[in-house]
């Protein structure tokens, strides 16, 4: 019996609040899984001693080597420490079990550049996972560029920079690297426009690895309690990184419906605290769904669930990229409204018919992307599923 080949994928997987991180995480996982594969995910957090690549380069290094002194090394290490168990300690949405259950991490945890150089983690090939993994939130670029390994078996998959354009200072480094990928997919078209103006041409639009999973397979995860507990009709509104009151204020008092509230930010008594099993359960039974999120929009899709999609605004308004693009493919775009749209309007967009079977139609045209893309990046006929 042949060895399986292993697939080490670089991506975020540690949040304890952000279901559509931990989700995108487990969709490209599970499906090369499927796919005869052995995957596990690096198990990389950067702490506060990570290179920060700046405009100011001499600075960085600077900055950098002060703050790896062991006099320094050790408050900046804490400082960070302290952050991350503050974000991590509260589970009551039971994150750590699922990912202890679901998720396959490295044998090592790593927390810097330089400790995935001195023990990589070994596969046959390597995956840049979806998410903003290139975004300037992310303090050194060069782990989610693979930097780390010496192999021609690099791929990325629906990953995400995050902005319409590089900084002057970033393309040099990304050119370099990415040019060392066998194939890049990522997740908006404007990605593959800053790839094509750094003069990259292996790059493709590739969507998000939640919709490589059938709607079936996301079922199955589901927790088997219901979320909604009375005869009334089912409203589930979902908030991610939005203030939460704006996204409820017009909803709330409606008491003609159950309505269940979740949030990334918020840990409020009315939050329903729900683990992520519970999440997909909820916009499975929802009658409808209202959000700000990128993902609850797909599930809704997935699912079946009338919804409706709040534009970001201001400087979050570079999110709305991936989401105007779905909704266009699927003729859906009277579904995303802005904060202003009164509740008449709202509901009439709820209340009018879908035609989920060419909605389903199309996710299926877009699932075959993603197909398609893996099964010539490895080199195998891997699954469809």
């Amino acid at each position: 019996m042949a060895t399986k080949k292993i697939i080490a994928i670089a991506t975020f997987a540690y949040s304890n609040r952000n279901y559509g991180q931990i989700l995108q995480a487990y969709a490209l996982q599970k499906y090369l899984e499927n796919c005869g594969y052995r995957v596990y995910i690096i198990d990389y957090e950067p702490n506060g001693l990570e290179y920060f690549l700046a405009h100011n380069k001499f600075k960085q290094k600077i900055v950098y080597i002060i703050k790896n002194i062991p006099f320094f090394k050790s408050y900046f290490k804490l400082k960070k420490e302290r952050q991350i168990s503050y974000n991590q300690q509260d589970d009551k949405r039971g994150f750590k079990k699922f990912k202890r259950k679901y998720l396959h991490y490295s044998e090592f945890k790593y927390a810097q550049l330089k400790e995935l150089i001195k023990k990589t983690p070994k596969a046959d090939y390597y995956i840049t996972g979806s998410d903003q993994v290139w975004s300037r939130y992310t303090p050194n670029p060069y782990p989610y560029l693979l930097q780390f390994v010496d192999t021609p078996n690099k791929l990325a998959y629906a990953a995400s920079f995050g902005r319409p354009q590089l900084e002057e200072f970033e393309i040099s480094v990304f050119k370099k690297e990415l040019n060392k990928y066998k194939k890049i997919g990522v997740r908006e078209e404007s990605g593959v426009e800053i790839c094509k103006n750094m003069g990259i041409t292996n790059c493709q639009f590739t969507p998000d690895p939640t919709i490589l999973l059938q709607p079936a397979e996301w079922k199955e995860l589901m927790s088997p309690q219901h979320i909604f507990k009375t005869q009334k009709k089912k409203i589930f509104i979902y908030s991610c990184y939005l203030h939460r009151d704006e996204l409820i204020e017009k909803f709330i008092n409606l008491e003609e419906f159950e309505i269940v509230i979740e949030d990334v930010l918020n840990d409020d008594k009315d939050i329903a605290m729900l683990s992520i099993e519970g999440w997909i359960k909820a916009i499975n039974e929802a009658d409808y769904v209202i959000t700000n999120s990128f993902h609850a929009t797909m599930f809704s899709l997935y699912m079946n669930t009338p919804f409706i999609t709040y534009q970001y605004q201001g400087s979050g308004s570079k999110m709305n990229v991936r989401l105007t693009s779905i909704l266009n493919q699927t003729n859906l775009t009277n579904h995303f409204v802005t904060l202003n749209t009164d509740l008449n309007t709202i509901f009439n967009i709820l209340e009018d018919h879908i035609d989920w079977k060419s909605v389903n139609v199309k996710l299926d045209e877009i699932r075959k992307i993603g197909y398609e893309f893996l099964n010539d990046g490895l080199e195998r006929n891997v699954s469809s599923n």
